[in-house]
């Protein structure tokens, strides 16, 4: 009952279906570009421990949140 209410919701308000679209953009541009970053692999993880697995999704935000900052830093610096 609370799916079927959210989706008419959905249909019916235009500003709802933009932000959600927007932000699900943003998550899927940000996936993309961590999974450039580890273009070694193929962006797979080769390790099947999901302790190994979390290390190399933390490590991966760490490097991709370092280069936006120096990518803001060199664009405010230009």
């Amino acid at each position: 009952m609370i799916r079927t209410i959210f989706l008419l919701r959905y249909i019916s308000d235009i500003p709802l279906r933009e932000q959600i679209t927007k932000t699900t953009n943003i998550a899927e541009r940000y996936n993309q570009f961590c999974e450039w970053m580890r273009f070694a692999a193929g962006g797979l993880m080769a390790a099947n421990d999901p302790e190994e697995q979390q290390k190399l999704v933390r490590y991966t935000d760490i490097v991709a949140n370092a280069l936006m900052l120096q990518n803001v830093s060199d664009l405010t610096e230009a």
